[in-house]
């Protein structure tokens, strides 16, 4: 299963990594390898037990020809995350804020020459809510934020230098922060595609928190006066020693 890293950088600034790599190329090619072993053995069975085991096969057959489908897809997919390594999002700080407008610096690898049609970075902001309905519960999901920004255009890429793009992402001011209760959850999600001709998407999703509002203005405030606490320390000690 994929994960997402979020990296503090030393000079500022947080990295977010994700080891996800499009499609499943070693198991589609099993079940591509099965499927078409299993078709010719339904074959041979239906030369043999006639019109009637044929019916009856046929849906064996759509099954198999259904994953056959998706096997295919997912090869497909795996080529891409061939010719493209893990893409990374570097955010000037995290967790973000409220109103924040600010650029985002997208960077990806090129393992083998191929052609894009280009690159793109989604904003999310999703909410999800989780209510009884009769006997049962059920859920409702909402996307209350979505930006679509175009990163990079289309172009022929090469193995050297990554690609490398910056996108301009604006966090409304009234929106929701990230918090996660019982029966209402709230997230936000980067979420990147790379479009190759003749292939799925590259694609992956960033998760990441937007801050309460009273937290973001308590971060901004210790960075406009990151000594005002302990000069306040320091001044009520002086006065006790006074009055001692």
């Amino acid at each position: 299963m994929a994960k997402v890293y979020c990296e503090q950088l030393s000079g500022g600034g947080a990295l977010l990594k994700t080891t996800a790599r499009p499609g499943r190329g070693r198991y589609a090619l099993i079940v591509i390898g099965s499927i078409v072993t299993g078709l010719a053995m339904y074959a041979l069975l239906a030369l043999a037990v006639g019109v009637a085991g044929v019916c009856c096969m046929s849906i064996g057959v759509a099954i198999g020809l259904t994953l056959l489908l998706w096997a295919w897809w997912q090869f497909k997919a795996a080529v891409t995350g061939r010719r493209l390594a893990q893409p990374t999002l570097r955010l000037p700080h995290h967790p973000l804020n409220l109103g924040d407008a600010l650029d985002i610096a997208y960077a990806q690898e090129v393992r083998e020459p191929c052609a894009i049609d280009g690159v793109r970075l989604t904003v999310i902001g999703e909410e999800r809510v989780r209510f009884r309905s009769g006997k049962s519960h059920a859920e409702r999901t909402h996307k209350a934020v979505e930006q679509h920004i175009d990163v990079l255009g289309a172009g022929d890429v090469f193995p050297g230098p990554p690609l490398t793009g910056n996108a301009r992402v604006l966090i409304p001011p009234d929106a929701l922060h990230t918090f996660d209760a019982e029966n209402n959850h709230f997230e936000w999600r980067f979420e990147l595609e790379v479009r190759v001709p003749g292939l799925p998407a590259y694609a992956a999703t960033f998760p990441f928190e937007v801050a309460p509002r009273l937290a973001a203005g308590a971060d901004l405030a210790s960075r406009a006066h990151p000594a005002s606490g302990n000069a306040n320390d320091t001044e009520r000690q002086g006065e006790g020693s006074v009055t001692d």
